[in-house]
Formats: structure tokens, sequence, C-alpha cells
């Protein structure tokens, strides 16, 4: 993005998303646990049809919301500790990002956040569409197409959301550069 705009302070809305859709995950899967059959999918073949089977038990059928707790909490840690400690970022230009001022190095870590928050969705949701998916097996339904878009989608969406990354990235590490080698004060992004 460029420099004309509010500057977004703050959680982003993607991540604040991920988080309520999670909510909705943990909710949901502890309400339809009664409706389980004594065996559950564990796992698919590339077609979408179950492949492993396992006894319905409460912490098999919350393994993936809490897989979604696990991501979420540790991408929220990275986050606190880039600003902490903001040498641990892994990012394009990082010497370049490390000589900046410290406020022009949050504005591209808000950039950095910005992307970070549609990762954090799009995981939850992939989550999600797998809960749905082995409840529908186990009731005896199709889960070749939901699955199967997932994955496709997901095999799309990633790439593309790791290009994003980097280049909004780079692109603020840069417009930053500039900015404080001009001796200007950098524009709210």
């Amino acid at each position: 993005m460029g420099p004309v705009g509010p500057r977004r302070t703050g959680v982003p809305v993607t991540r604040i998303a991920a988080w309520i859709l999670l909510a909705v995950l943990v909710v949901w899967s502890f309400a339809v646990y009664g409706d389980l059959p004594t065996s559950v999918p564990v796992h698919f073949d590339a077609l979408g049809r179950p492949d492993a089977w396992a006894e319905r038990s409460l912490a098999g059928w919350l393994l993936l919301p809490g897989v979604g707790v696990v991501v979420l909490g540790v991408v929220g840690w990275a986050r606190l500790r880039t600003r902490s400690k903001p040498e641990s970022v892994n990012i394009p230009d990082k010497a370049a990002f490390l000589a900046l001022p410290e406020p022009a190095r949050e504005r591209v870590l808000e950039e950095l956040d910005g992307v970070l928050g549609w990762v954090e969705l799009g995981t939850v949701a992939l989550l999600f569409a797998i809960q749905v998916a082995r409840l529908r097996a186990a009731l005896g339904a199709d889960t070749g197409t939901l699955l199967g878009v997932t994955l496709v989608t997901t095999l799309v969406a990633s790439p593309v959301l790791v290009a994003v990354l980097l280049i909004r990235v780079q692109r603020a590490v840069t417009r930053e550069r500039r900015r404080a080698s001009e001796g200007r004060p950098s524009a709210q992004t």
C-alpha cells in the first residue's frame, strides 16, 4: 500500500476475524460432538474420501481446533517478539529494515501484520473446512467436493500470500528508507 490513507494501528481486522472464526469452530465442535458415531475419519485420500478411521474421542475431535489455537498463539507471540526484538524478524533486506528508526520499523511491521492476518484467517478456515468434512464423512455424506475445493484454494492461495507478503514488506522497507534518506518524516500508511 502507498503512503496515502490513515495509519493502521492495533490488531488487523483479519486477525480478529481469525480468532472469532476459531471460537466458532471450538463451540461448533463441542456442539456436534454428541452427534458423532463411534468411528470418525482421521485421514482422507487425494480424492477427499476418508481412508483412516479412529474411535470417537473428545481429544481426537478437538485436535484441529487445538491446532488452530496453537497456530494463532504462536503467530501472536511472534508478532509481539518482533516488536521487542526487531532483529528476530526474517524479511527481505533485513539490514535496511534494522537500520530504520523505530517508528519506521513499526510501519514496516504493520505491513507484515496485515498479510499475516490473512494467513491466520486462511489457516483457521482450512481447519474449519476439514472439521466439517470429518463430520460429514462420519455421518456418511460425500466429502470429495468440499475437500477438493479446500485443497485447491489452499494450494493457490498459499504462494500468492507469500508473494504478497514479500512484495509489501519490501516496498515498505524501500519507502521508509527513501523517506529517511530524504530527511522527511514518514507518511502514515
